[in-house]
C-alpha cells in the first residue's frame, strides 16, 4: 500500500510539473507576441523620426 501511494504521489508531481510547464510556455508565446508587437511599433516609430529628421536637415 505504501508503494501505490508513492507512485499516485509520483504520478500527481509529473502531472503538475507538466502542466506548469505548459502554463510558462504559454506565458512565455504571449510575451514573445507582445515584445514583438513592441519591438516592431519601436522600429517603425524610429524610422519615421529618422524620416522626419532627415527631411528637415535636407530642406534647408
Amino acid at each position: 500500500m505504501e508503494n501505490v501511494k508513492k507512485i499516485i504521489i509520483l504520478a500527481i508531481a509529473i502531472a503538475l510539473g507538466i502542466f506548469l510547464f505548459r502554463v510558462i510556455l504559454i506565458l512565455l508565446n504571449v510575451l514573445g507576441f507582445i515584445l514583438g508587437v513592441a519591438l516592431n511599433v519601436i522600429v517603425i516609430v524610429g524610422l519615421i523620426v529618422l524620416g522626419i529628421y532627415l527631411y528637415r536637415k535636407f530642406k534647408k
